[in-house]
């Protein structure tokens, strides 16, 4: 077999394991586990499908929606709406 080949095969088994393994590990994680947190309109979101997340220097936490973004800094929300989100 071509060494190329190969190790695009390794590469690519490798990547499916790796794949699986994180999956099984996400399917696992209990709704009630104290090291997760899940938050929704409820609690301050602007909408329930959070595109990106990210944090500034100061640790507040910044949450991309369909519908704007929402600003959480571990004790409470501000929303930035700036479209109907009809699919929250």
């Amino acid at each position: 077999m071509n060494p190329i080949r190969m190790k695009c095969k390794l590469i690519f088994n490798i990547f499916s394991i790796l794949l699986i393994m994180g999956s099984f590990s996400c399917k696992n994680k209990k709704k009630n586990d104290p090291h997760w947190t899940s938050y929704t309109i409820a609690n301050g979101l602007v909408c329930n499908k959070v595109y990106s997340i990210a944090i500034d220097t100061k640790g507040t936490k910044w949450f991309g929606t369909n519908a704007g973004v929402s600003e959480f800094d571990g004790a409470r929300w501000i929303g930035t709406q700036y479209n109907q989100c009809n699919r929250c």
